[in-house]
């Protein structure tokens, strides 16, 4: 699949891009483009030099108020949006959707899939609103793309399946109930038939 995609750093420029992989369940709505080898030269020539990448950066690292900017092309702009904001709070996952940070940065239709950054690099994607909600958006934890990536640049589609179960973090309480000095593993919660 061809498609097109511009960059901050050369504004009006178009690149095709090719489409190596994508989730085709709609949770997490991530998708893995590459730069034709052409384009990438051509963009390597209009930026002056070799593309400048950011890291990613797992969002452990994160907490309540730190400050974030989602970028994208909200409701079609032609010119990337930068909004800012902070982290509100973590929704750890359930069985239909997967884990989320909240932030009050702006998210709207057009820049969802765009990068949430920090000064640490990117911690996520921006993914999704409550429609008729202010200042709530939602981000796609980095950490929950990584382990994605090597499927997608094989060129593979990924179709996410449940578990069958809910699982939660050991805590502190739960490890001394089950005789261990440390928490340790997961805790299934529920299981499903």
């Amino acid at each position: 699949t061809k498609m097109h995609i511009k960059s901050m750093l050369t504004s009006e420029e178009v690149f095709q891009v090719e489409l190596l992989g994508l989730v085709k369940s709609c949770e997490p709505d991530v998708a893995l483009l590459k730069l034709t080898d052409a384009e990438k030269v051509r963009f390597n020539k209009v930026c002056g030099g070799e593309i400048p990448s950011l890291k990613l950066v797992t969002s452990d690292i994160l907490r309540r108020g730190e400050s974030v900017k989602a970028i994208g092309y909200p409701f079609g702009m032609g010119e990337p949006h930068v909004s800012g904001g902070e982290i509100s709070n973590f929704i750890p996952g359930d069985s239909h959707y997967c884990e989320r940070l909240v932030t009050d940065a702006a998210i709207n239709p057009g820049n969802s899939g765009g990068p949430t950054i920090t000064t640490h690099g990117v911690v996520g994607l921006n993914t999704s609103i409550i429609d008729g909600a202010n200042n709530i958006g939602f981000i796609t934890p980095i950490s929950y793309v990584i382990p994605l990536l090597p499927a997608l640049k094989g060129g593979g589609d990924i179709l996410t399946s449940h578990l069958g179960a809910d699982l939660q973090p050991n805590s502190p309480a739960n490890a001394k109930f089950l005789g261990q000095a440390q928490p340790a593993g997961i805790i299934v919660s529920q299981i499903y038939n």
